[in-house]
C-alpha cells in the first residue's frame, strides 16, 4: 500500500476546476487508487485528464453560454481599463501595463510593481465579474474567458521565443511575456472563482434544474 499522501495541489485543482457529476466519487477512486500504490505522476495525469474532459465537454453541451461568458470577460476587461485609464494617475507605468489589454500596443509596455498589482486587479475584477453573471456555470465560464486570452496572447509568445534565439535584446519582453501568460489566468480563475460554490455550478443536480 502507498503511504505517500496525494498532492494536496492536484486534488484541489480537482475539487474547483472539475465541472463533471459525481466529482466527490472520482476523487475517492483516485485516492484509493494512489493509496493502492499508483504514482503522483500518475495521479496528476488523471486529474489534468479529468478537469481536461470535463471542461470540454461541458463546453459542446453550453456552447452559447461559453461564448457569452467570453464576451462578457473581454468586455468587462475593457470596461475596467477604461476606468483606471480615467482614474488619477499614479505613474506611467500604470497606464502602460494595462494597455496590454489591447494586442495592438502590447510591446509599448513599462514595468512596474504598481503596475503588476493593477493589471492583477484589473484582470481579477474581469474574472469576478464573468462568475457573477454565470453563477450556474461560472467554473465553465471562467475557463473558457481565461483560455481565450491565454489564446490571443499564444501567437505572440511564440514570436518572442523565436526573435529571442536570434536576438538577445528580446530575452526581457520574453521573459515579461512568460511572466504575463502566467500571472493574467491565474489572476482570473482567482478572482472568478475565489468564492466558487461547488453545489451552484453545472456538475449540480440541482443546479441544472434551476438552469434557464
Amino acid at each position: 500500500m502507498n503511504l505517500v499522501r496525494p498532492p494536496a495541489v492536484a486534488t484541489w485543482l480537482l475539487q474547483y476546476f472539475y465541472s463533471g457529476p459525481k466529482s466527490d466519487s472520482l476523487i475517492g477512486d483516485l485516492l484509493e487508487e494512489h493509496s493502492r500504490g499508483r504514482s503522483r505522476a500518475w495521479y496528476w495525469r488523471q486529474v489534468s485528464m479529468a478537469i481536461a474532459t470535463s471542461f470540454c465537454t461541458e463546453i459542446w453541451r453550453n456552447k452559447l453560454l461559453t461564448i457569452r461568458g467570453v464576451i462578457t470577460g473581454w468586455t468587462s476587461l475593457w470596461v475596467l481599463t477604461i476606468l483606471f485609464r480615467f482614474a488619477p494617475p499614479v505613474n506611467d507605468a500604470v497606464w502602460n501595463l494595462l494597455a496590454f489589454a489591447n494586442p495592438a500596443i502590447w510591446s509599448r509596455l513599462r514595468w512596474g510593481y504598481l503596475g503588476w498589482l493593477v493589471l492583477f486587479i484589473v484582470f481579477g475584477g474581469s474574472g469576478l465579474i464573468v462568475a457573477y453573471l454565470h453563477r450556474t456555470h461560472q467554473t465553465v465560464a471562467v475557463l473558457a474567458f481565461a483560455l481565450s486570452w491565454w489564446l490571443m496572447y499564444l501567437p505572440w509568445l511564440c514570436q518572442l521565443a523565436v526573435d529571442a534565439r536570434s536576438d538577445s535584446r528580446y530575452l526581457n519582453s520574453l521573459v515579461n511575456m512568460l511572466t504575463l501568460m502566467i500571472l493574467v489566468p491565474v489572476s482570473i480563475l482567482v478572482g472568478g472563482l475565489w468564492r466558487s460554490n461547488r453545489n451552484g455550478d453545472l456538475s449540480s443536480p440541482q443546479s441544472k434544474a434551476q438552469t434557464t
